[in-house]
This record gives C-alpha cells, sequence and structure tokens, in this order.
C-alpha cells in the first residue's frame, strides 16, 4: 500500500523537478551516446560517457530512462 506524500515531501520533490528543468532549459545536456559520438566513438557505446563520469568527475542525473550530462561540462569534445 503507498502513503500520501506530505506536503513538505511534495514541496522538495517540486523543487528538485524545477532544479533539473533548469538545468535542461539553461545549459542543455548531453546523453552518453551523445558524448561517444562527440568523442568519435560509436554512440551505443556508454561506456564512454561513465568513464568519463569516474576519470574527470562528471556530474551526471537520469531523466526518464537516460543518464544525461550538463553540456556546460564540455568545451567542445573534451570536459573542462
Amino acid at each position: 500500500m503507498l502513503e500520501a506524500l506530505g506536503p513538505a515531501t511534495a514541496a522538495q520533490l517540486a523543487r528538485v523537478e524545477h532544479l533539473w528543468r533548469h538545468l535542461l532549459t539553461t545549459y542543455g545536456v548531453y546523453t552518453s551516446a551523445e558524448i561517444a559520438a562527440l568523442r568519435g566513438a560509436n554512440p551505443g557505446n556508454r561506456a564512454v560517457a561513465s568513464n568519463l563520469a569516474k576519470k574527470e568527475g562528471l556530474l551526471g542525473f537520469r531523466r526518464g530512462n537516460a543518464r544525461v550530462f550538463p553540456r556546460f561540462e564540455f568545451k567542445g569534445s573534451t570536459v573542462h
């Protein structure tokens, strides 16, 4: 059985969603496939983005079924 969310929890979830939408509209995001293509790899190779996240400390978050990375973390195909 699911319990109803309290107003404070619902408000916090709304604030987090607002932040994600701000990142999406203000900066845009790359998917793992787009990062792989930027780096000259097969777009199906999601390990490119995962390895960059571990090695370079990229910040990523989930939207739907995809892990996305804010575009401001890149300058061209390199992480800055």
